[in-house]
């Protein structure tokens, strides 16, 4: 992750494609952090394990957005309500403190859909209004399935026991990825130490 002085680390990259020689730049070698290590300590999954190193199995953002396995017990039970990606360590450091500002780019502001939105109504989505109401949207990465992943993990992380319902539905969900992903949930929010119950809970669902 790059730090500009005077603009932090928040950019997005691109790219020019061009039929003259430019003259580059010298390289970025000078080290801004200093002893900060404010992004290490603010990681709730300590994902960065050393300077400069993030171990990927560890990070919110990779499992939400890269991976296509479930999110593992030990980490859905700590991504708070990151639905897709993590910017915490972005969040804390003190060069982005220091120049971050809001967009006036209408690209980046919230969509009607999602003003009001509650889990609940991130469950329900279709194919269809998945990609209607996600067009242009990095979120379209993850794909429905993983997005949906990504939901149950978060209703996982809130503990709230009133999603119990709408999970054992999912038990029962065409896709082994969704199905595992609530049954970590379910073992999350009731406190279970056992896979036992969360078979008996997936049993009955099905015969139901």
């Amino acid at each position: 992750m790059l730090i500009n002085n005077q603009k932090g680390s928040y950019f997005l990259l691109g790219e020019l494609f061009l039929d003259i020689e430019l003259e580059y730049d010298l390289p970025f070698e000078k080290n801004l952090c200093g002893s900060c290590n404010r992004c290490m300590e603010a990681c709730p999954t300590n994902a960065i394990i050393s300077e400069g190193v993030i171990d990927a199995n560890k990070c919110i953002s990779y499992f939400t957005i890269e991976s296509k396995t479930e999110i593992p017990e030990a980490l859905s039970d700590k991504t708070e309500n990151y639905i897709l990606g993590c910017d915490i360590c972005q969040d804390v450091c003190p060069w982005n403190k220091k120049f971050s500002f809001l967009t006036t780019d209408d690209n980046f502001k919230i969509r009607p859909f999602l003003e009001n939105a509650e889990l609940d109504d991130f469950l329900s989505l279709d194919q269809d209004n998945f990609s209607k109401n996600f067009k242009n949207s990095p979120i379209k990465r993850a794909k429905l399935r993983g997005f949906l992943r990504n939901v149950i993990s978060v209703i996982s992380a809130s503990k709230d026991k009133k999603f119990i319902s709408i999970l054992e539905e999912f038990l029962n969900h065409e896709d082994e990825l969704i199905r595992e992903q609530a049954r970590i949930s379910i073992k999350i929010i009731n406190g279970i130490t056992s896979w036992t119950r969360i078979a008996r809970i997936s049993q009955i669902a099905r015969i139901s």
